[in-house]
């Protein structure tokens, strides 16, 4: 009896098959599209003629110590900046940075409420276990890893003692242990240079992740849904064509979330919930780095927390230039 073999986007492709497309690549007509599939086609394709797994780590985690070094020059800046400076034409940066406050309390309110205290899981790797041992269920069992202002976090939220047992009677053991930070791994990107992310402790990525999914429900009420990427990909269809849109793309965006920015914008009580969940260092192979950046890839609530800030940055900018027009994240 003949079977079909299943394929899918992850089936490796026999290398003798490589040449033949780049021929086939290279003969079609040259126009604007045709440009652009040349350019990225082969961007993530790998091969002995490109650069090594050690070339393309090192290549990653320099570039993220360069964006540390840029993060450290803004956290200066922000904290130097005069009130009357005017960061856009007649606007001061005391006037603007009181807009983009008064956006951020209206998106998430004031005060974080208790349901922040409900976190989860997810299913990748945390600092005390490897992502094939990632299961959320398994991250009930066994060694957890927390930071101290984590576990201050608990306590000071008043589930100190309810969490505590929780882990005494999943874990079978007799405390948690702290670790000063999350670590510092590295994934594919392309073939030149790999993403760099970094696994967070595991009672901390329990508390981020409860952060996360509140900030992410409140965008929705503003039409900014992280769950749906085909509003983005409609509007920039619409803009490709009519002109009438702009997109952007940021490079290195969740690394160059300075430290400083979020007491600008945060409400208080959301900041020191946020410091205490971070992680304030990074072990970049075997060496404790001091974070500029509030937090990292990897971190249960820094892609809702910079989406949340390029909306409110951007709705401020477009309020006091009084432009019109849709703002989507």
């Amino acid at each position: 009896r003949r079977t079909q073999k299943r394929y899918d986007a992850n089936f490796r492709l026999p290398y003798d098959l490589t040449p033949i497309v780049r021929r086939f690549v290279d003969d079609l007509p040259a126009n604007s599209r045709t440009e652009v599939l040349k350019r990225h086609v082969f961007s993530k394709f790998t091969s002995t003629d490109t650069a090594p797994p050690s070339e393309r780590r090192s290549k990653a985690i320099a570039k993220w110590l360069k964006t540390e070094e840029k993060n450290a020059e803004t956290n200066d800046r922000i904290i130097n900046t005069p009130g009357e400076f005017n960061i856009l034409p007649r606007v001061t940066f005391d006037a603007f940075v009181a807009t983009c406050r008064q956006i951020v309390q209206t998106v998430i309110c004031e005060v974080p409420p208790d349901e922040i205290l409900c976190g989860s899981f997810s299913g990748g790797a945390s600092t005390s276990r490897m992502r094939l041992e990632g299961h959320p269920a398994l991250k009930y069992v066994g060694e957890a890893h927390v930071t101290p202002g984590a576990k201050d976090f608990a306590e000071t939220a008043g589930i100190g003692d309810s969490m505590h047992d929780l882990w005494l009677r999943y874990r079978g053991c007799n405390h948690l242990t702290e670790i000063r930070g999350n670590m510092l791994f590295t994934v594919p990107k392309n073939s030149d240079i790999d993403r760099v992310c970094c696994k967070e402790p595991d009672l901390n990525m329990y508390f981020q992740k409860g952060i996360g999914d509140y900030i992410r429900k409140r965008l929705r009420l503003f039409h900014i849904d992280l769950n749906d990427q085909s509003v983005n990909q409609a509007l920039a269809k619409e803009g490709s064509i009519t002109g009438a849109l702009a997109t952007i793309d940021l490079s290195s965006a969740s690394d160059s979330i300075s430290y400083e920015l979020i007491p600008l914008f945060l409400p208080d009580l959301w900041v020191s919930y946020l410091c205490m969940l971070r992680s304030p260092f990074t072990l970049v192979d075997g060496d404790w780095h001091e974070l500029n950046m509030f937090s990292s890839m990897g971190n249960g609530f820094t892609f809702e927390l910079e989406s949340l800030l390029f909306y409110v940055l951007a709705r401020a900018t477009a309020y006091h230039t009084g432009t019109p027009g849709r703002i989507s994240v």
